[in-house]
């Protein structure tokens, strides 16, 4: 046999060994299914995620609203301030006895017609037994019931 021959054999056992594949024949490729426990760690991973985002967004309005109520707090110490000194400032003698006499139109008294009363008005005292206060009780008039009698209270 030729070398000719020989190849031609062995070309022939070579294509005899391949077969033709229809359309038909080839599978169509599964999809890849996806295992639940990576879909939970992928939802647990954005869930961490979202929530420190999140976080950070409240903390940044926090410091906001913070700066915010600082400079309101501010304001309201300098207004404070603006106000006792007003009222220092209306409460001086000085300007009471003044806006008196050109305002209300008031003058001082006249010394001889001053009255002065006097009132008789007994001290409350201390039961020193029984550890009671005792209030006076008027029963009259006059200098004896003045002192009036004592009763003592619980």
């Amino acid at each position: 046999m030729s070398a000719r021959a020989q190849q031609v054999r062995a070309a022939v056992r070579e294509r005899a060994a391949l077969r033709v594949v229809g359309v038909q024949a080839i599978r169509p490729k599964r999809p890849r299914r996806v295992s639940p426990l990576a879909i939970v760690a992928v939802v647990c991973v954005l869930g961490i995620v979202f929530g420190v985002l999140l976080e950070r967004v409240m903390l940044a309005q926090s410091a906001f609203e913070l700066t915010r109520l600082m400079e309101r707090v501010e304001a309201a110490d300098e207004r404070r301030s603006e106000l006792t000194f007003e009222v220092a400032r209306r409460e001086n003698p000085g300007r009471i006895e003044q806006y008196a006499r050109t305002q209300l139109g008031m003058v001082d008294p006249d010394p001889a017609a001053i009255q002065y009363i006097v009132a008789e008005v007994a001290q409350p005292r201390f039961d020193a037994a029984g550890g009671g206060r005792l209030h006076a009780r008027m029963s009259g008039t006059g200098p004896a019931s003045a002192a009036g009698a004592w009763e003592e209270s619980p």
